[in-house]
């Protein structure tokens, strides 16, 4: 015997969320499919999100923004990715330090900003290190001063596919104590079966400093030179005399910035092989004088179905 529902309310609710009412009738049936979540696990094969163990943090070429003019792939990732602190370096091609478990408790032997906070950042299953450069004067004999390269820096932000943060101790099982500050796994595009495609791009843009700091004029700062000197010697002189020059430092050190960004694919495949080559440009020039960036590269990968040969 079916019974028909004249006016039945359905009352649904979960903690921190407010209740609906919806009303139930005879013709309030819906149904919606979910898409599935596919994550790259710690061995670079692919599982549904529900069926991974550990905490795993997954981006696609979709979320990573690659219109900004950032130079390294983990800027562009910055916010995006919870629990994962990445603090910027204001010299372009430097490497960033990246705290995804907070900050570490041993301190860096050579002081090299980062060394014992920095992930284990792993690009196609190859490990990336970080690259040491010397300063130019030390070859005209200055003193030596080490800096990190970011090594991400290198990569085409167009050419990555996905990344995979992993943030809790299971990485340590996989990949050793190097992975102790956790693990950066990125993966590259590759060429798919079908007809040779192309793609072209290329942006350009403009920047300039903001927030300007107004600084003292030169007779400001006579003046207040001045009064130090008078306040802080014993006899109570010592003077500056203002020769009537102002220079406006923060002009001086800042202007105009602008970067320029082109990048060429062709990538295809057949039913034994597929390839993908890139070529890619870019310069960067920061408001900020003497910090600019400028890249050349190359990046090809040919891939084969063993099974099929």
């Amino acid at each position: 015997m079916k019974r028909k529902i004249a006016s039945a309310i359905l009352i649904c609710g979960l903690t921190s969320l407010k209740a609906q009412d919806l009303k139930a009738d005879n013709d309030s049936v819906k149904t919606q499919m979910i898409t599935e979540v596919i994550v790259t696990s710690s061995y670079g094969t692919k599982k549904l999100k529900e069926e991974v163990v550990g905490s795993i943090v997954s981006l696609t070429e979709k979320d990573i923004v690659t219109t900004q003019p950032f130079e390294s792939i983990d800027k562009m990732i910055m916010g995006l990715t919870p629990g994962v602190q990445i603090v910027n370096n204001t010299e372009l091609g430097k490497a960033v330090n990246i705290n995804i478990r907070g900050l570490g408790s041993i301190i860096s032997l050579n002081g090299l900003t980062g060394t014992s906070t920095q992930p284990l950042i792993i690009v196609d299953g190859i490990i990336i290190r970080e690259d040491m450069a010397f300063d130019a004067s030390y070859f005209n004999g200055g003193s030596i001063a080490e800096m990190n390269i970011n090594p991400l820096a290198r990569f085409n932000s167009d050419n990555i596919e996905s990344i995979n943060i992993l943030k809790d101790a299971a990485a340590v099982a996989l990949y050793g104590a190097e992975s102790a500050n956790g693990v950066i796994l990125i993966t590259t595009k590759k060429g798919k079966k079908g007809k040779p495609s192309y793609t072209f791009s290329t942006q350009y843009g403009v920047s300039q400093s903001i927030n300007k700091i107004k600084y003292l004029n030169g007779q400001q700062y006579a003046q207040v030179f001045s009064d130090y000197n008078k306040n802080n010697s014993a006899n109570g002189t010592g003077s500056y005399v203002w020769n009537g020059t102002d220079v406006d430092w923060f002009e001086v050190m800042n202007g105009n910035g602008d970067f320029f960004r082109t990048n060429f694919t062709a990538s295809g495949g057949g039913k034994y092989f597929n390839y993908r080559v890139g070529l890619d440009y870019s310069k960067n020039n920061e408001s900020k004088i003497l910090n600019s960036l400028e890249k050349k590269g190359i990046d090809a990968s040919l891939g084969f179905n063993y099974k099929k040969l």
